[in-house]
């Protein structure tokens, strides 16, 4: 499976790289998540600065990322996150991020993880 390591030091430009490359979540994922637009996530990529708020969410995607990696393949990641889901009330893990709500993502995925390793 896929192995995410986050970076000591918060640096958003590596932690964004690690997003698309290895989760395939492209700007526009990233940045709905993050709740800035795509050109913030653009400028972060170039001179490693974004919005406190907007960092708290990348590096919650990031954690949700990690545990999704244990659940899904990483090509189906993007797909889950971008889809609605009933049990989210039909909204997109993206859009909880984005409502800092990473926590009920986190949570159900670990209730997945623990059903499936019982």
């Amino acid at each position: 499976m896929l192995q995410l390591d986050l970076p000591e030091i918060h640096e958003a430009q590596k932690i964004i790289s690690i997003l698309r490359r290895e989760c395939f979540l492209s700007l526009r994922d990233i940045s709905t998540a993050a709740g800035v637009s795509i050109r913030a996530i653009r400028n972060c990529k170039r001179y490693n600065v974004l919005v406190a708020e907007a960092r708290v969410r990348v590096d919650q995607l990031y954690s949700i990322c990690r545990l999704l990696s244990e659940v899904v393949e990483q090509r189906s990641m993007r797909k889950w996150l971008r889809e609605p889901k009933e049990i989210f009330d039909g909204k997109s893990p993206l859009q909880l991020i984005k409502e800092f709500r990473a926590e009920e993502v986190k949570k159900i995925l670990n209730e997945f993880l623990n059903d499936s390793f019982s």
